[in-house]
């Protein structure tokens, strides 16, 4: 029998360690009898995302089939494990209704960053390395004791000599992203758990979905932040002022009353 409330399902906005976290909930669902896990679809040659509606995976089913088959695994008492990103709801309005009906049962976890200015220049910041590299792929992730991800995406920035500056539009869609998550998302879970990215650990997580330590190298569990990537270190002087400038001004007006830091 399903028991819902023990079946997790992971909300994020993107650059808010969601696959870090992620890589525990799929380990769960791996101990459990009834876990559905979808197979790599993508280009990566690992993925922790298991973003079932994500633009990339599983492209030859649209919305209406990857519905059709969950609820299709939940009538024979089995669970997909994903996870979601806010946006999906935001372009999707009739999808956001059918996930609210279908998953209210269900520990539906909505991942936040209280250091919003870490979200946003990291989102920025490879967001501008996609639009001028178009379909070829980077790394959005490190590995843990591994550096080559690294490398290879500061070998990129090189040589397609991406440029680094303050984007307005870039900005303003990234607000209204905050946004939604923040009016729209989280007020249709008022009653779910909202984790921080900043109280975990590695320990923590094992702890919380009772699973090993997700950090062998090279397994599909080793995901890691890009430690020797600096962001801003990228931009020019004045760019990153002018960036941090508007970034400040949106923070005192409006992130920091929904709970966010700037340090």
């Amino acid at each position: 029998m399903l028991i819902k409330k023990y079946s997790p399902i992971l909300i994020s906005m993107p650059r808010n360690g969601s696959t870090w976290v992620q890589s525990y909930i799929r380990a769960s669902y791996k101990k459990r009898g009834d876990g559905v896990i979808p197979s790599i679809t993508n280009k990566l040659k690992y993925s922790a995302v298991n973003e079932f509606f994500g633009p990339y995976d599983f492209t030859q089913l649209d919305t209406k089939a990857k519905i059709d088959l969950i609820e299709t695994l939940e009538k024979i008492n089995l669970v997909m494990c994903h996870k979601v990103f806010a946006h999906y709801f935001k372009k999707d309005p009739e999808f956001f209704k059918w996930f609210q009906n279908f998953y209210k049962d269900y520990n539906i976890i909505l991942l936040r960053r209280r250091n919003i200015w870490k979200t946003c220049i990291s989102w920025i910041f490879h967001t501008t390395i996609n639009q001028h590299m178009g379909d070829i792929s980077h790394h959005w992730h490190g590995k843990m004791n591994n550096e080559n991800n690294e490398d290879v995406l500061k070998s990129a920035i090189q040589t397609y000599k991406i440029p680094f500056k303050f984007d307005k539009g870039l900005f303003d869609f990234f607000v209204n992203e905050v946004r939604f998550y923040q009016d729209e998302v989280l007020r249709a879970f008022p009653n779910k758990w909202q984790m921080w990215l900043e109280d975990l650990t590695d320990e923590k997580l094992a702890k919380i979905f009772d699973v090993e330590l997700q950090i062998q190298d090279d397994s599909i569990g080793s995901i890691g932040p890009l430690k020797r990537i600096k962001y801003s270190s990228y931009y020019d002087p004045k760019e990153l002022k002018l960036f941090q400038d508007t970034f400040e001004e949106r923070f005192e007006n409006e992130f920091q009353f929904y709970g966010y830091e700037y340090k």
